[in-house]
């Protein structure tokens, strides 16, 4: 199983966990890759990518961007995926 919609402290009122954290979480369940996908930020993408690779946890990087301009707000999920994670 690979988790694909996690949040990290960095989306505001919507993540807790900071990403060495989650990877800790991800390692204790055996997890061998894991998604970050946090809301109009990727800040947390260099803290869970260092702390993913020294784990030996392969890291999916993403973000979900709020789009306006319609009538409501839509959301847009971007994954992005690394040569070492597309064999998952």
């Amino acid at each position: 199983m690979t988790p694909l919609n996690i949040t990290t402290h960095y989306s505001l009122l919507e993540g807790l966990s900071k990403p060495q954290q989650i990877i800790d979480r991800c390692k204790e369940l055996g997890y061998t890759s894991c998604a970050i996908t946090d809301h109009n930020s990727i800040s947390g993408c260099v803290g869970f990518f260092k702390a993913a690779k020294s784990a030996g946890i392969k890291p999916i990087l993403g973000v979900t961007y709020d789009i306006e301009g319609f009538d409501d707000i839509l959301k847009i999920w971007f994954l992005y995926l690394t040569l070492q994670t597309m064999s998952l």
